[in-house]
């Protein structure tokens, strides 16, 4: 995540009531459900993810519901627990206003509003949702048709500014699978400075990615020295005809990453993970012919458990400093890199 640091002045305490305070106007069309009902500063939220998250009275499938989230509903973290349950697949459970519900089903999330940054014709850049989601509108206006929800952790190549009749400014944010645009609050989208886009240890020739199915877990390396270690989600398994062996969606063998985007339009057949559509999917690397890459995911928490449909799932972050170091080195105006790069192992 973001450091504190980098919210804007007089952001990083923002409680309910100041962000109520920040206006319509600054807040059009970023359509969030209900705060949490409390006053305390918001520093650590979560999103739902799915349609209908249970809250249970402890932090086990087996408790009594005492209620439950609907999609996007935005609630207040207090805590983070390890289950009763030691068999439940995922153990993690965050206790919310009026009891706990599953981490995996709960993205954590930032309300941060950002300066409106002027736009090149020529170039455009990266930038960032900030907020838990906005929506995606055919024109500039608030009452324009919705064309997707955007998601906290998304990202998208920002191609023009354009202020409505009310002084709103917005993005025009280009869609590369589609060949369209649509528009969302400008101040809902972050621009990417080119520090956090650079090329980290780029003079480095002998890298290696090595994932391991099994564990759940991906590991950079410099020759021999790890530089970076985490959870990832593979994909799900399933049994092939014939065999008593679960296996895993995500091929096993050496790979070479070949192909980068750092942000793209996921759908229509692509892999990536969901059923459904996935505009912005942040920081892809791929490293197969059938389109299976790493890339950060916001429509799940769920890392360190199988459950993509081929993919290898990480947090945004995550996803954007493997994006970096990894080869072929991608430049901050280019939307599609291409080149043989950094090695990949698969491993069960």
């Amino acid at each position: 995540m973001l450091a504190q640091s980098d919210i804007l002045p007089g952001m990083s305490a923002l409680s309910r009531r100041n962000f109520l305070k920040l206006g319509a106007v600054a807040l059009l069309g970023l359509a969030f459900k209900p705060l949490p009902p409390d006053d305390q500063p918001l520093t650590e939220l979560g999103r739902v993810t799915i349609e209908y998250l249970r809250v249970r009275q402890r932090p086990t499938p087996q408790a009594k519901q005492v209620g439950w989230k609907r999609l996007d509903e935005i609630v207040q973290i207090y805590n983070r627990v390890i289950g009763e349950n030691a068999s439940w697949r995922n153990p993690a459970w965050c206790e919310i206003e009026g009891g706990y519900v599953e981490s995996a089903h709960l993205q954590p999330v930032e309300y941060r509003l950002n300066p409106v940054e002027a736009v090149s014709a020529e170039s455009g850049f990266v930038g960032e949702i900030t907020v838990p989601f906005t929506d995606a509108r055919r024109q500039p206006n608030p009452y324009s048709t919705v064309r997707y929800r955007l998601y906290y952790g998304s990202a998208f190549w920002v191609r023009g500014l354009e202020r409505d009749a009310d002084g709103q400014m917005w993005y025009k944010l280009y869609d590369e699978r589609l060949v369209t645009h649509y528009y969302t609050p400008a101040r809902a989208v972050r621009r990417l400075p080119e520090n956090e886009l650079s090329p980290l240890s780029p003079e480095t020739e002998n890298k290696k990615i090595v994932v391991n199915l099994s564990r759940q877990r991906l590991v950079a390396f410099e020759g021999n020295h790890e530089v970076f270690t985490t959870m990832i989600s593979s994909g799900r398994l399933y049994f092939p005809p014939d065999s008593a062996n679960a296996r895993s969606w995500t091929p096993l063998g050496n790979f070479t990453l070949e192909r980068k985007r750092p942000s793209r339009h996921m759908g229509n057949g692509e892999f990536a993970g969901s059923d459904y559509e996935l505009p912005g999917v942040p920081w892809v690397s791929y490293f197969h012919w059938k389109g299976f890459a790493f890339h950060g995911a916001w429509w799940h928490n769920d890392f360190g458990y199988p459950r993509s449909a081929g993919c290898i799932n990480m947090r945004p972050e995550e996803a954007r400093w493997l994006y970096r170091w990894s080869h072929p080195i991608p430049l901050p105006d280019q939307e599609l890199t291409i080149g043989q790069g950094t090695t990949v192992e698969i491993v069960e």
